[in-house]
């Protein structure tokens, strides 16, 4: 097919949350299929009740119960097409202030 280009766009690379946890929504935009994968992280968990579609993520981040900042990262990729784009989220260590324009939870196109 002359003209087919395969990309994946994420609506936004990173997601700020503040140590009391909560959700993250990561929207894709795609032509190919891909796989998401969270790197080993055991402070955030892939909703499940019903919620991914094909073009959008979801995951539930635990509260930061440390006085540390901590990131994870989630991988979207398709093998066949060489394509990686990569999503951080980062969460805040406990007792840090966060503003409203720092806690960027749900991207948008």
């Amino acid at each position: 097919q002359q003209g087919f280009k395969p990309s994946i766009v994420l609506g936004a690379k990173e997601a700020v949350v503040g140590s009391a946890g909560g959700e993250v929504t990561v929207e894709i935009a795609s032509n190919i299929s891909f796989d998401a994968e969270l790197q080993p992280c055991d402070w955030i968990r892939e909703k499940t009740d019903g919620s991914r579609s094909s073009y959008t993520l979801r995951y539930i981040v635990d509260p930061n119960e440390t006085y540390d900042q901590r990131s994870a990262t989630v991988v979207i990729s398709n093998a066949a097409h060489d394509i990686r784009e990569v999503f951080t989220i980062t969460q805040v260590q406990k007792d840090a202030i966060v503003s409203g324009a720092m806690q960027r939870v749900r991207a948008q196109f």
